[in-house]
């Protein structure tokens, strides 16, 4: 497995467990939720307005947070499915590798050595001017 697919596949295990975690502290908010419920209803019954304002307040707030948790979950859910789409995709399609060794016999059998070439051009440069050397030398 190459480094990107690996790295994909640790992504995808970790938003999994983003959203295992999550899924925990939402159970354990609407636990929360439940009992500052229960806790308004016997504020309620009681007639105590200082018992009914504080376990609104907390009703309010584990509600809050719960939603939170829902929205976090829906997002990170969301995350993943796009991931999973990219690794899917990603997974099936062929390993390309590269021969490097026979890219280079092709080229060499298109363009020849490089240095050989380098060199033949070289030498007939310095053939030419060898040659007009020799005419300007004739002339004197």
């Amino acid at each position: 497995m190459d480094e990107y697919r690996k790295t994909n596949r640790e992504y995808l295990i970790s938003l999994l467990t983003t959203i295992k975690k999550t899924r925990k502290a939402m159970e354990q908010s609407k636990e929360e939720c439940e009992k500052w419920g229960r806790r308004l209803s016997l504020a309620e019954a009681d007639g105590s307005a200082v018992l009914q304002e504080e376990a609104r307040k907390r009703l309010a707030e584990a509600t809050e947070i719960k939603n939170g948790l829902i929205a976090e979950e829906q997002q990170i859910l969301q995350e993943f499915r796009e991931a999973q789409t990219a690794y899917d995709i990603e997974s099936s399609l062929p390993d390309q590798t590269i021969d490097t060794e026979l890219l280079l016999q092709s080229l060499y059998s298109i363009t020849g050595e490089p240095d050989a070439l380098y060199d033949n051009l070289n030498s007939a440069a310095v053939e030419e001017e060898l040659e007009k050397i020799k005419r300007e030398m004739e002339k004197e």
